[in-house]
């Protein structure tokens, strides 16, 4: 499956400045929904299974096949991805997305996987960088 769900730091305005070798092989189909909570966790959202989910918004992306591996090797990385899962920060995971034509397809998400506890739910499903400011 080359289809992949990204809600923040992977978006295609983003990719670029975060995994540039990655991002020639990732073309953005169009936008959808999964059914889960969005938390913001600082630096980047992480979303999460819950009972009683809510919309997380974000874009689908078509990842080149012939470079399939390539890039989910690269983008497992950087999500902190390790070989026993309960020391992951994400967790790499098939999941139904809802596409913004009614369509629903299987697409790799990567969901969080830590504690979300204290930290502040985004109930508008929509991760938007917050802008770093300086005192002067």
């Amino acid at each position: 499956m080359n289809k992949l769900f990204v809600y923040g730091t992977l978006r295609s305005s983003r990719i670029q400045s975060v995994i540039p070798g990655v991002a020639p092989y990732m073309k953005k189909m169009g936008m959808g929904y999964v059914k889960a909570k969005l938390f913001d966790l600082g630096e980047y959202p992480g979303a999460v299974n819950a009972e009683k989910p809510d919309k997380v918004f974000g874009e689908i992306i078509e990842i080149s096949p012939d470079k399939l591996k390539f890039v989910l090797n690269a983008l497992d990385e950087y999500e902190e991805i390790n070989k026993n899962p309960s020391k992951s920060l994400f967790q790499r995971r098939m999941t139904i997305v809802n596409t913004d034509n009614g369509k629903r397809i299987k697409a790799w998400i990567y969901w969080y996987n830590k504690e979300v506890n204290g930290f502040k739910e985004i109930k508008s499903g929509i991760y938007k960088k917050r802008k770093i400011t300086t005192a002067a």
